[in-house]
């Protein structure tokens, strides 16, 4: 391998260690560098000719140098499009000559090649090491190598620019050349994670150029386009080999920021419970294995050929502590085995560990009914482990009874119940059966992330509230309270790929060879997007009673599944300011959607941006913009500081409003609800893009045959002062004006009043320059586009909306 020098640009070879010119691609450190880094998938290769040709400084001159033909194909254009994209990216980043066979491999069919993932991040390993050793010496030129870091930040935003544009089906050269959207996917999908292995190697060589923080901050961004390909296809992967399609949901998947640990996930085998087809039943909305009947459901016994009788503490002890004694609070109740039976105490009375479980994983009960005398024993025994000196426990299957007035003073305490215990103990199946103490923290916290603890509602609560969090391995107890707030950047002194500093990278035997060191970067840190507990219990482990805010909340549960719709607020209730009982008080079909509504109403300073979260509606007369639940959201709803006041009347906020010049009908198909969105090509007066939006339709409501609801589209509200001019995709909520309504509460005489439409993904699709129309009607004429209108400009408008 060569490679320019930082401060010359005459090739010169690169003075490696034998230790680490001859490691093989199974070496710890090279695996602990593409854990931190990225560990790339093989790309399909199309056939570009790389070896033989001059140095190449931009990605243009790489494509012109090699096209010799004149009459060129598509599919040629293609081929250079990748190649550029591949070897001359990395040829501009690193100033090391690459040479076909450092990179391409045998593809699995007969005749095809690959670039290979595991070449590529064996060639940017080696790299890294060479300019980490080379920065520690004598000759190294900061200046210089600053100017050369600031010579890659056009280079770099124009590779990210090119990932949108070919993810885009209206300037694909891929599709234009005939590739199937899948082909596209394939090829898209492995081209982003092996990019994101070499900006990450960039960030970290060049992170004292301020210019890399804007070029770290596009590539975490998940509304760019290009991370919609590598997604896909992470997903694609995942369900042929077994996973559940709720575990990798769209939903799930979109919410990873980083593109590395995509590429370590696409690897992981699911855990299997019973049978490989245990999921053939799961949809991306939820996984049948934790959908619970009461009606059918049975405890499951530690081993299942044991059939011992059911303990159960006495009800009458529950009874009495929940019940308030002389006008004095209820009181937390916790059990301890003797060996016999279940005795009751105060909780107050000493350290008490709280159990957190999943009923699907077969210990879900009440006070009544108990619980196998053989796992009361077992976790009698962990109780013991956990917390050396006490065997109380507490336990919703013993201590929470069926009797309604009894479990609704149980409700009450869950919070003070989980945020006194000295810890929590979490038992969930597939962490049992896949983690353990000797394994990386990285693949126990994966295990985690993926479980079905991870992915319930009432869990979130204990997550977040608990002071010590324990989990049961495979080889025994693990506490991860500290490795989890280790995980935060506020916390740690770990920051992500753009910040600064740079730490030793252990290579698990004690030595550091020379000039090996990577940039402080923390694997676990990947998670932090995907598992909001992590971000929550740092933000609130100095102030466990304080309230967590309505934006945490949402991000907390959008990726969790209730069986009872209407519990979802009642298991909030340590983490946001209600009134239980109000809520218990609303009952009936109705509850889940009044219960939503109570608790917005009494939260009143909401985030702007909710009307505009992909997820489903309430629907009741004047809060059809408001979620019929927070684990239906798409996307995290924070980013934005202002907030929006929620009334009886409706949500008042100021938008920007930009208003159709004539009324968009709603499609037939979705009026009756037999469809849940539909797409539009837009065009703005004054402006050279193009843009494309898709609304997301309550198609319940138009189902219900409720009366009122708009067949029409007047406008669209937004929370940006501007439309984008790129790919990226923004949210926005399509809204139809209404007249003759009274004043909202509150509001000035200059609202709007607004009836919402549904919430709209919108987008530029293309610059046209001077050929708007043309274009735009091109687009139009496509068969997934219903039409082409136009809008006005943004202004700042104050909103009623209901």
């Amino acid at each position: 391998m060569y490679a320019c020098s930082p401060v010359s640009s005459e090739l010169a070879k690169v003075p490696l260690p034998s230790e680490i010119e001859s490691m093989d691609e199974n070496h710890p450190k090279l695996q602990t560098w593409r854990t931190q880094y990225g560990n790339p998938l093989d790309i399909p290769w199309l056939g570009s000719a790389h070896d033989d040709y001059p140095f190449a400084s931009t990605l243009s001159s790489y494509v012109k140098l090699r096209r010799t033909s004149t009459t060129p194909t598509l599919r040629d254009d293609a081929a250079l499009w990748l190649g550029a994209m591949t070897f001359g990216l990395t040829e501009i980043v690193t100033r090391t000559k690459v040479s076909e066979t450092d990179i391409l491999s045998p593809g699995t069919s007969g005749g095809t090649r690959v670039a290979s993932g595991a070449r590529l991040s064996s060639l940017l390993f080696k790299w890294h090491h060479y300019m980490q050793d080379f920065m520690h010496r004598g000759a190294f030129d900061p200046e210089a190598h600053h100017r050369r870091g600031c010579e890659l930040v056009p280079v770099l935003n124009q590779v990210l620019a090119a990932l949108d544009e070919e993810g885009l089906q209206g300037t694909s050269l891929m599709l234009r050349a005939g590739f199937s959207l899948d082909a596209q996917v394939d090829i898209l999908g492995a081209l982003a994670l092996a990019i994101g292995t070499l900006f990450n190697c960039a960030l970290s060589i060049w992170r004292d150029v301020p210019e890399m923080q804007s070029i770290s901050k596009q590539l975490h961004d998940t509304t760019r386009y290009f991370h919609q390909h590598p997604k896909e296809m992470c997903r694609r992967v995942m369900l042929s080999a077994g996973w559940c399609p709720y575990s990798v949901s769209k939903r799930f998947l979109a919410s990873i920021n980083e593109l590395a640990l995509l590429s370590h996930i696409v690897r992981e085998k699911p855990f299997v419970r019973k049978a490989e087809d245990e999921h053939s039943k799961c949809t991306e909305a939820g996984c049948a294995l934790y959908t619970i009947d009461l009606t059918t459901y049975s405890v499951r016994h530690v081993d299942p050929t044991c059939h011992c009788a059911n303990a159960a503490p006495p009800l009458q002890d529950i009874a009495k502590l929940l019940s308030s004694s002389n006008g004095g609070p209820n009181v937390v109740p916790v059990v301890h085995w003797d060996g016999m039976q279940l005795r009751v105490r105060p909780a107050a009375d000493g350290q008490y560990v709280a159990i957190s479980h999943v009923w699907a994983d077969g210990l879900g009960s009440t006070t009544e009914v108990g619980l196998p005398a053989c796992q009361i024993a077992r976790l009698a025994e962990l109780v013991k482990q956990i917390v050396p000196g006490t065997g109380d426990f507490w336990m919703d299957s013993l201590c929470v009874p069926r009797e309604a007035a009894l479990r609704t003073r149980a409700l009450k305490l869950l919070p003070k119940t989980y945020r006194e215990a000295a810890k929590v103990l979490v038992l969930d199946e597939c962490v049992r059966a896949r983690c353990a103490k000797n394994k990386p923290w990285e693949e126990n916290l994966f295990r985690i992330v993926m479980s079905g603890w991870a992915r319930r509602v009432w869990t979130a609560q204990e997550a977040v509230l608990a002071k010590r969090l324990s989990f049961e391995y495979a080889d025994g107890l693990a506490d991860v309270t500290d490795q989890l707030r280790g995980i935060n950047g506020k916390d740690s002194s770990v920051p992500r790929p753009s910040g600064s500093g740079k730490v030793p990278l252990d290579t698990g035997d004690g030595h550091i060879p020379n000039g090996l060191e990577a940039h402080a970067f923390n694997p676990a840190s990947l998670y932090r997007s995907c598992f909001p507990v992590i971000t929550l219990r740092s933000a609130h482990k100095d102030s466990l009673d304080g309230w967590c805010t309505i934006d945490e909340v949402i991000d907390l549960l959008r990726l969790r599944t209730v069986t009872k719709r209407e519990d979802e607020i009642i298991s909030l209730s340590g983490l946001l300011p209600i009134d239980v009982d109000a809520l218990l008080s609303l009952n009936g079909p109705d509850a889940a959607e009044q219960r939503m509504r109570a608790t917005l109403q009494k939260l009143r300073d909401l985030p702007r941006r909710l009307p505009m979260l992909h997820t489903s509606r309430l629907n009741l007369p004047e809060f059809r913009w408001a979620p019929l639940s927070f684990t239906g959201a798409h996307e995290p709803v924070g980013g934005t500081n202002d907030t929006a006041v929620c009334t009886s009347e409706g949500l008042s906020a100021d938008y920007s409003f930009a208003r159709f010049e004539s009324s968009v009908a709603i499609p037939p198909f979705c009026a009756q609800g037999l469809q849940e969105g539909f797409k539009i090509a837009i065009i703005q007066q004054g402006s050279a893009c193009i843009y494309e939006a898709i609304f997301s339709m309550p198609a319940d409501h138009y189902r219900s045959g409720v009366s009122g609801l708009p067949l029409s589209v007047d406008g669209l509200i937004f929370i940006h002062d501007k439309l984008p001019r790129d790919s990226r995709i923004i949210a926005c909520a399509a809204v139809a004006l209404r007249t003759g309504s009274a004043q909202g509460e509150g509001v000035g005489n200059s609202a709007v009043k607004c009836d919402y439409v549904a919430s709209v993904e919108f987008w530029c699709s293309s610059d046209a320059g001077g050929a708007v129309e043309p274009r735009a009607h091109a687009i139009a004429m496509t068969p997934d586009v219903y039409g082409l209108f136009t809008i006005g400009g943004l202004s700042n408008t104050k909103v009623l909306l209901r």
